[in-house]
């Protein structure tokens, strides 16, 4: 079985943080007992988050451990033992496994990775910051969690798992050609940077579209035009409520913070040491903007990032809803 409550796994967490590091056998043991449902042909669409029954762990592990033909990782670091130990197994096993990390990330990493795995690290402009898992070519896991342990279990993150075929084949085909749209069955897969901010025009009327209303969960938020966004749909009378890292509520967001503020939209940061490292909204109850974008300049027209778009089920809903309501239980009002 899974690791139990979201308090009691945190607790373990810290506990016993040195033997779980190296203590793959252990995981391996719960999930061959009991693994997180996967995104199927039958079950499209899976919204999974920190406090869930499963570890964003749990699920990646599942994921890759399920692989029959390719895995494809995009991601800006890899670290987490388990995670390399599954990848290695699996290119063992005649799976063609390709990975992406950013050049000044996880540099010893070569050396922990089986030789027959295509490991790529372009030394570029900006930063190679996407959180992408493709298996199989046939569905894949989308959001904020980088594959390390700290990001996995310890800090607050969101992954959502589709099932899309179309869309999983074009993410692989056209990694490479960036600042485009990859539409598919499911929804909308930006590509970023894009130096002609389309894509960031697309967000913001995406968000301006929100009748009844908007949350936000970011870890940095220092773009003006999103900022510049939401306060319109104050002015309009629709509720906007922010969740903001620490780090952006007292340092590099201030001055976002207090436009927000101003134009009364509803701010919290953590109660907790975690990191809030989010990079979502939530427009209408129905319409998720998942991604590893931070709301920066930087995001939208350096890094190699993303942001999916999607209506999500009923079943999602509950499940964002619920997660919504224990970040307000668990956070500081900003006044």
């Amino acid at each position: 079985m899974g690791f139990g409550t979201f308090a009691t796994r945190r607790t373990l967490c810290f506990l016993f943080c040195p033997i779980l590091l190296g203590g793959a056998l252990f995981l391996s043991f719960s999930l061959s007992c009991s693994r997180p449902p996967l995104p199927s042909e039958e079950i499209s669409q899976c919204l999974y988050t920190s406090d869930g029954k499963y570890s964003l762990r749990e699920v990646v592990a599942s994921a890759l451990s399920k692989s029959t033909r390719s895995i494809f990782l995009s991601t800006y670091a890899l670290s987490d033992p388990l995670i390399l130990e599954l990848l290695n197994a699996q290119a063992r096993k005649g799976r063609k496994v390709t990975i992406h990390v950013d050049h000044n990330t996880s540099k010893s990493l070569v050396k922990k990775l089986d030789s027959s795995i295509v490991l790529i690290r372009p030394k570029r402009r900006g930063l190679m910051h996407e959180k992408i898992l493709c298996i199989d070519e046939s569905y894949l896991l989308l959001g904020s969690a980088n594959m390390t342990y700290s990001s996995l279990m310890l800090h607050d993150n969101m992954i959502l798992g589709v099932y899309d075929k179309d869309l999983a084949q074009k993410l692989i085909e056209q990694w490479d050609t960036r600042g485009q749209t990859l539409h598919g069955i499911e929804g909308e897969l930006v590509l970023l940077p894009d130096r002609y901010n389309t894509q960031i025009e697309k967000l913001k009327n995406y968000i301006l579209s929100a009748k009844i209303q908007t949350t936000v969960a970011q870890f940095t938020f220092t773009h003006s035009l999103l900022s510049h966004t939401l306060e319109q749909l104050r002015k309009r009378g629709v509720p906007v409520t922010c969740f903001l890292d620490t780090h952006a509520v007292n340092g590099v967001g201030r001055g976002i913070v207090k436009k927000l503020r101003e134009a009364q939209c509803r701010l919290f940061r953590p109660l907790g040491k975690q990191l809030l490292h989010h990079k979502w909204v939530l427009i209408d109850e129905d319409t998720l903007v998942i991604g590893s974008a931070n709301w920066t300049q930087s995001a939208f027209q350096k890094n190699y990032d993303f942001y999916f778009i999607i209506k999500i089920n009923e079943f999602n809903k509950k499940t964002i809803n619920k997660y919504i309501n224990k970040l307000n239980k668990t956070s500081f009002r900003v006044e």
